[in-house]
């Protein structure tokens, strides 16, 4: 066992989750971002190839990191596509209550004209 397979589990254990410090992402990291810095670690921090001796514990919280980090993106991802969707559809639309009141001029509009024309 070297001491780098060693720091790595204890720096994971210490982290208790926190996904920036464990897995060094950003409010911006991509799920590639993430993905590619999880496999990197699971590779260095299996029980199979690291003899420390928590390793196994490790291994699991950067699992479980990792399901939380991945569900978080998924509902982001999903929240900016819809965002994105409603922002296209309501592009140079009016807001419903704009629409009702430009509706209801109209109405009045012709009936002031034939009051007038009418008397």
């Amino acid at each position: 066992m070297t001491a780098v397979q060693e720091k790595l589990v204890k720096d994971i254990l210490d982290s208790k989750g926190d996904l920036a410090q464990l897995l060094g992402i950003s409010a911006d990291s991509t799920f590639a971002d993430i993905k590619k810095r999880y496999r990197k670690l699971a590779v260095q921090v299996h029980p199979d190839k690291n003899p420390a001796k928590d390793a196994s514990k490790a291994f699991q919280l950067l699992q479980q990191t990792y399901d939380q980090a991945e569900t978080y993106l998924k509902l982001r991802d999903q929240q900016q596509k819809v965002n994105a969707t409603a922002s296209v559809h309501t592009q140079g639309k009016e807001t419903p209550a704009k629409e009702q009141q430009q509706q209801q001029q109209q109405h009045q509009q012709p009936r002031a004209n034939n009051e007038t024309t009418s008397t």
